[in-house]
């Protein structure tokens, strides 16, 4: 598992990269801005953002001349994919209990 982009670990293609970006992004972002960070092109963004709208995991929000995308807050399926998008840092505090448990006992 690629720790380090897991949504596109999962979810290949644009979906993914645009997924992931939007996952690791606390505002709202502008298509071009969106494009940019997934590294896609806006074309390409455009499309996955308009299934993704329609499915609800991603809001738009209209602010002319742009417009805004964002995870839907709440939608479970955009929560999900928030958490998947934080898998690495869930999996080092694991990591870090488990070395706390396994490490020198202090003496009683």
């Amino acid at each position: 598992m690629d720790l380090t982009r897991p949504v596109e670990a999962l979810i290949p293609g644009a979906q993914g990269r645009v997924l992931e970006a939007l996952a690791r992004t606390t505002g709202e972002l502008t298509l071009r801005a969106l494009s940019e960070v997934a590294h896609v092109s806006p074309p390409q963004a455009s499309r996955v953002l308009r299934r993704l709208v329609g499915l609800g995991v991603v809001e738009r929000r209209d602010v002319p001349p742009a417009a805004l995308f964002r995870l839907a807050p709440e939608n479970l399926a955009a929560r999900l994919v928030s958490e998947l998008a934080g898998l690495r840092e869930a999996f080092l505090e694991e990591l870090r209990q488990a070395a706390r448990a396994y490490g020198p006992r202090r003496p009683t």
